[in-house]
């Protein structure tokens, strides 16, 4: 950057000056580029000393698109990065991802992670996001006949959902992060910056009595803040963290100054004492020693806490998470503490908790919902001898009614009546109660998780799949491989007694 034409020719003086020194030679012809900003916004006219400069309209900066205008900074910047990540999920579509976790996973650690990196300095334009939202629901949920909203699968696994992150909370968030980070640095010229922009808004909205150090650099006044996006997109963001007290004011704002790595040797230090004997003696040397640096000055100002981008990003996602449509459907469960513990149980393996939170969301394919959908001829059971009889395939009839199915599912429905009985009647529990996870706690809740998780594996993958018939020695015979299998993973141990 530079303010003098001149300045362009003194440099390739020191440039040939350093040729002769060094006999090196240095290329011009490709790497050189000149670009005007401001009032020099679509220069031409260079010094002809440098000629060989190749005038540009934008530079790729440290991942950055860099072009005359913030407008187009900010455009062109996030078009490139939305390229790389549509291509980060193009590359994996194709692969063996056959659950709704993994995907989520594949999409957390290889393409929302390259978001963050441009996040933390230019905010996510809203069309980006959209963008960004309707690609991870593609992906996620690419071969399932049905969709769950993006903000369930935002919930926590306690709370029915995934752990997908919410991309515009995220990378407000980053930002936030960023502006802490720099008002935290007093004797650095990004806390002045800042400072100017946001001065005389702190006086305005009354903050000004905690933030003394900023409201004294201003002002900056309305209309031309206007002028500058990004400055009004991190001053609203600010206001916003201080209203929310998500940004407070340290309460402790002498911190030592100290390089990086000081903490580093100062860790190894008291490893040394503590392994001589000598840990009290090093712990009041460095007491000494740091009362000594504050009686010198040698000391900093924080104006804020400490802050991280993990608790901005759970302050705000608290009040924009909603409740699974599930939960609506069924207000009389109390699914936090009945159903999503079972669905993260470990004794399931990773394709039937797959299975089971299909089928508690409700979006496991059955024909009854794709008649309702425009996608099937009728909503009738495919099995001839179901469509004799007129047998609508929803999912109890899918599970529990089909001819295919109705022997297995009465011995997998006696086994876990028994398993739940308490030297008493077994309780009466509905079969949609069983398939969904909804059944009461039993001291048999490992076994019980076992055989259902076994039972819709089994019918997803012999009847729905290979359009067989389900035999209930299939179904013993799979249930004590699993039960074995069970013993040599760091799993609860399953007991059950088969025939």
């Amino acid at each position: 950057l530079g303010e003098d034409v001149r300045d362009l020719v003194k440099f390739d003086e020191v440039t040939h000056k350093f040729e002769i020194t060094s006999g090196a030679i240095l290329s011009r012809n490709k790497k050189s580029k000149v670009m005007g900003i401001g009032r020099w916004e679509g220069k031409q006219d260079w010094p002809e000393e440098v000629r060989y400069l190749k005038v540009v309209t934008e530079m790729k900066i440290f991942g950055f698109t860099i072009c005359s205008s913030y407008q187009q900074t900010l455009e062109k910047t996030w078009a490139r990065v939305l390229r790389g990540f549509e291509k980060v999920l193009f590359s994996w579509q194709s692969r063996q991802l056959e659950t709704l976790a993994q995907r989520v996973e594949v999409a957390k650690t290889f393409a929302l992670s390259k978001l963050y990196y441009v996040a933390q300095v230019l905010p996510l334009p809203a069309k980006i996001s959209k963008k960004i939202n309707s690609s991870l629901s593609k992906f996620i949920f690419r071969g399932r006949h049905e969709r769950l909203r993006l903000d369930e699968l935002e919930n926590s696994s306690e709370d029915g959902g995934l752990g997908l992150p919410n991309i515009t909370v995220k990378a407000d968030a980053l930002l936030l992060r960023q502006m802490c980070r720099m008002l935290n640095q007093s004797d650095e010229v990004s806390f002045r910056l800042l400072g100017y922009w946001l001065g005389e808004f702190l006086r305005n909205t009354g903050y000004d009595d905690n933030f003394p150090e900023l409201a004294d650099m201003g002002p900056v006044s309305h209309t031309m803040i206007r002028r500058f996006p990004l400055h009004q997109h991190m001053l609203d963001t600010f206001i916003e963290a201080v209203g929310r007290r998500e940004v407070k004011k340290a309460s402790d704002p002498a911190v030592l100054t100290a390089p990086a790595q000081h903490d580093a040797v100062l860790r190894a230090g008291r490893q040394a004492a503590q392994l001589a004997g000598r840990q009290d003696a090093w712990d009041q040397q460095q007491q000494q020693n740091a009362a000594q640096d504050v009686d010198r000055g040698n000391v900093k100002k924080n104006i804020l806490e400490a802050v991280t981008t993990k608790s901005i990003y759970t302050s705000r996602m608290k009040d924009l998470l909603v409740p699974p449509k599930v939960e609506l459907k069924f207000p009389q469960v109390n699914f936090k503490e009945l159903v999503y513990p079972r669905l993260r149980n470990k004794v399931l393996e990773v394709k039937q908790k797959d299975l089971l939170f299909s089928l508690t969301h409700c979006i496991y394919r059955n024909r009854a919902r794709l008649f309702q959908q425009n996608r099937a001829e009728d909503d009738l059971c495919p099995n001839k001898a179901c469509r004799r009889e007129n047998l609508v395939q929803d999912i109890e009839h899918l599970f529990c009614g089909c001819y295919k199915v109705r022997a297995a599912w009465a011995w997998t429905r006696r086994k876990m009546l028994e398993l739940m009985r308490n030297q008493g009647r077994p309780p009466d529990i509905s079969n949609m109660d069983f398939i969904l996870a909804k059944f009461p706690l039993s001291d048999h809740e490992v076994e019980c998780l076992l055989i259902i998780g076994t039972y819709v594996e089994l019918v997803d993958r012999e009847v729905v799949l290979k359009q067989k018939e389900l035999m209930v020695n299939t179904l013993i015979g799979v249930l004590q491989a699993k039960t074995v299998s069970a013993r040599s993973r760091a799993v609860p141990q399953a007991h059950i007694a088969l025939p």
